[in-house]
């Protein structure tokens, strides 16, 4: 017996159910193309502006597109430099999970309250800024939470709407996601959470492992044996279903300085930092002057001439992210400089004379 079930449309209730069923199957598929028709975002200097992927916004989400297509869960760990925009593309891939699959939840996770907020505030500018004829009905918005469904309880059996939810939470109420079947998932500066590995192993038994779920895992790095290392460090040797993405500083064409008379004879190989003649050899984008001229001011102006500070904030390899910080027996830049001098030795082993003891 053929079913009976009628199509409830999703994408807009002024579409034909076959317009919309053909647009939602696309942009399901092609979440770049609904975050850049759709989506708007908040910019320091310029207010409100269409969101346009960047260098690393699409280096990862081209990621997505790929595991979207083999039908995988998808799992990311994004190891980063600062203000790259990886908080507000993953919190952009949370609000099209949550528009474009009806009945499903979704939570973002900050270290702190006021981080939690912030990025949260993404996804009310995403709604308060979509087409008239698409925006979902709400039927409550809160600090903490919005709920996508009809507010008119009389009419819920006629047109519910979506029955999606969009949660928040700190690193100190993240436990609250427990109670739920989370489907989507944004974990901000995981590196800075208290618990870091009891909050992600509670919230992710929460998330079938299933198509088209999404979890999403970022932060900048700090310290040198923490659990954020140790996650990133078994998805590069894949030990686990997360995918490592590491976003280097270089890779943003923002991160570059206008070159001044004298700065062609001061980038020069022979007049590098040893620190610069180790990028040079390993990137190749960093045998660009603007790049290296930009990441001399960072060093100076942000870092306090700390290159340990240069590698957590601004990391031109993944390495770099997880230098040791707090308080340490040996200076790390010292070290850094030193090892940067050493030469390939000899092996041997020492071996104890017998004849010859005393």
């Amino acid at each position: 017996m053929m079913s009976t079930t009628r199509y409830r449309n999703i994408l807009s209730q002024d579409l034909s159910p076959e317009e919309d069923q053909r647009l939602v199957d696309y942009f399901r598929k092609n979440p770049d193309r609904y975050i850049e028709t759709f989506l708007w975002i908040e910019t320091k200097d310029r207010g409100l502006v269409p969101f346009k992927l960047n260098e690393a916004q699409r280096y990862i989400i081209d990621i997505v597109k790929k595991q979207l297509a083999e039908g995988k869960p998808i799992r990311m760990i994004c190891l980063k430099a600062r203000q790259i925009g990886c908080s507000t593309l993953a919190e952009a891939l949370l609000f099209w999970r949550t528009m474009l699959w009806p009945n499903s939840t979704s939570m973002v996770v900050g270290h702190l309250e006021t981080t939690a907020r912030k990025v949260f505030r993404m996804s009310r500018i995403f709604l308060d800024n979509l087409p008239d004829f698409m925006r979902p009905m709400v039927a409550s918005r809160t600090k903490s939470a919005i709920e996508f469904s009809n507010p008119d309880t009389k009419k819920m059996a006629e047109n519910p709407g979506l029955m999606s939810t969009m949660l928040i939470a700190t690193a100190k109420t993240a436990d609250a996601g427990a109670g739920f079947t989370l489907h989507g998932l944004h974990l901000s500066e995981v590196s800075r959470y208290n618990s870091p590995e009891a909050i992600v192993t509670s919230l992710m038994k929460t998330m079938p492992n299933a198509a088209n779920t999404i979890a999403i895992i970022e932060s900048t790095a700090i310290g040198d044996a923490d659990y954020y290392r140790d996650l990133w460090e078994r998805a590069v040797a894949g030990r686990s279903e997360w995918t490592p993405i590491f976003i280097p500083f270089w890779m943003m064409s923002e991160y570059e300085q206008d070159l001044e008379p004298g700065d062609e004879e001061k980038f020069k190989y022979e007049n590098l930092r040893d620190y610069e003649k180790r990028w040079y050899n390993e990137f190749p984008e960093l045998r660009n002057p603007r790049k290296l001229k930009w990441a001399r001011w960072d060093l100076a102006t942000n870092c306090g001439g700390s290159l340990t500070k240069l590698g957590q904030e601004s990391p031109a390899s993944a390495a770099e992210c997880f230098a040791s910080q707090g308080q340490t027996i040996f200076d790390q830049d010292a070290i850094r400089y030193y090892r940067g001098k050493t030469s390939s030795g000899e092996r041997g082993q020492i071996t104890v004379n017998a004849a010859r003891r005393p």
